[in-house]
């Protein structure tokens, strides 16, 4: 996560209008303040509650199954997050509180976008067969167990699919509460308007898990 916040301010700060705005005057930025410069543009949180500090909320949310956040998927969500904020700010003449660059509004609908466009153009492009199954999950839970999935997918549901789901980053095994669950990570939620929680039922399931 720290090459990913080192990318990100590096290109910022590369930004003679950004290096004034935010009174930066040094020639190289340190490990120690990168943060620091981050969070003078973009906000603390995103999300109330539990959520996670800004800047591992972004990464936590183009993070696929595999645990793989690219550079390319980062860069994508600030750049569409800046085209957002601009056609706000033209269209409410609102600027973002405490002298920032973007609201939180502006990140949450820059992620989805990019998750959208990763799944259509990365999974559904490549592998035009899974687009059925993958789309009757839409509007679902994140988390599932073999039932639920059954269920859910009908006769689409095997062994086979889930393996290639989970091979492409679609889908993950792991541990909830003692219980094995599939789960489909923050990404691809995003982008089929999945909500955190459990299909089946499951003692104290925290509805904005920010794992």
């Amino acid at each position: 996560m720290e090459d990913l916040l080192n990318l990100v301010v590096t290109r910022l700060v590369q930004n003679k209008r950004i290096r004034e705005l935010i009174n930066l005057n040094e020639p190289f930025i340190t490990a120690e303040r990168r943060r620091e410069v981050f969070y003078k543009i973009f906000p603390q949180r995103i999300d109330r509650g539990k959520a996670a500090e800004g800047f591992k909320w972004i990464v936590d949310r183009i993070t696929d199954g595999k645990n793989i956040a690219t550079p390319r998927d980062l860069l994508s969500v600030l750049e569409r997050a800046r085209t957002i904020q601009l056609e706000k700010m033209e269209r409410d003449s609102v600027a973002p509180s405490e002298n920032l660059l973007f609201d939180e509004d502006s990140i949450r609908l820059a992620v989805k976008d990019i998750a959208r466009e990763n799944l259509e153009t990365r999974i559904f492009a490549e592998y035009p067969d899974l687009r059925k199954p993958i789309t009757l999950l839409k509007g679902n839970k994140a988390d599932h167990n073999d039932d639920t999935l059954k269920e859910v997918l009908g006769d689409n549901y095997s062994k086979e699919l889930m393996a290639r789901l989970e091979s492409i980053g679609f889908i993950y095994r792991r541990e909830r509460k003692g219980y094995q669950v599939w789960t489909i990570p923050f990404f691809y939620s995003f982008a089929l308007d999945i909500k955190r929680g459990a299909a089946f039922d499951m003692d104290e399931v925290l509805e904005d898990e920010d794992e």
